[in-house]
């Protein structure tokens, strides 16, 4: 069984380039305990665990393969164990609640507007002042000067620096090295 087999019966294709650099890593030493398939699965599960997908249960693996899931469920523990933490979920959570209101102010430049759509004051505006203080008073920012609104180009590079920090903070440093081939 491959690590694209494995994704592609559990509906989590999404999580292959996750799953496979995890497995990569320390793979071989979840096959030589567990066995192959479960050190697969366990690759699956902790990468769907990590991204945006879905994770992956214990019943759904012991319905979709002929593995014990406790041995796949181990099998993640030690995968993990062998790279580095995600970021603790209070930070995962603030960079989601940043990461949305850049959408936000980001869809209403590209609508014309100039005022995003959260007031001062709301939970998405103490996510991100600075957003919103661009949104609300162009002026009262330098690089603003010249500009009436936001820079549409400038929040574009805001939102893809957030999407790729959340990421990060979800696979955790090492993992993240691996997907990205910075190791």
């Amino acid at each position: 069984m491959t690590i694209a087999d494995a994704a592609r019966r559990l509906e989590a294709d999404a999580v292959v380039d996750v799953a496979r650099a995890a497995f990569d890593h320390a793979g071989e030493l979840a096959t030589l305990e567990y066995g192959h398939a479960a050190a697969v699965l366990g690759a699956v599960r902790l990468a769907s665990r990590r991204t945006q997908s879905p994770a992956i249960d214990r019943d759904r693996l012991a319905a979709a393969f002929d593995v014990d899931p406790d041995r796949a469920v181990a099998a993640e523990k030690l995968l993990a164990s062998h790279l580095s933490p995600p970021a603790a979920p209070e930070e995962i959570r603030s960079l989601r609640r940043r990461l949305i209101v850049a959408h936000e102010l980001l869809a209403a430049a590209e609508r014309g507007r100039v005022v995003g759509p959260e007031l001062p004051g709301s939970s998405l505006a103490d996510a991100a002042p600075i957003l919103l203080v661009r949104a609300t008073d162009p002026h009262g920012c330098r690089d603003d000067l010249e500009q009436r609104g936001l820079d549409q180009a400038g929040l574009r590079t805001h939102v893809e620096r957030l999407e790729a920090d959340l990421e990060f903070a979800r696979l955790g440093t090492k993992l993240d090295a691996l997907v990205n081939g910075d190791e």
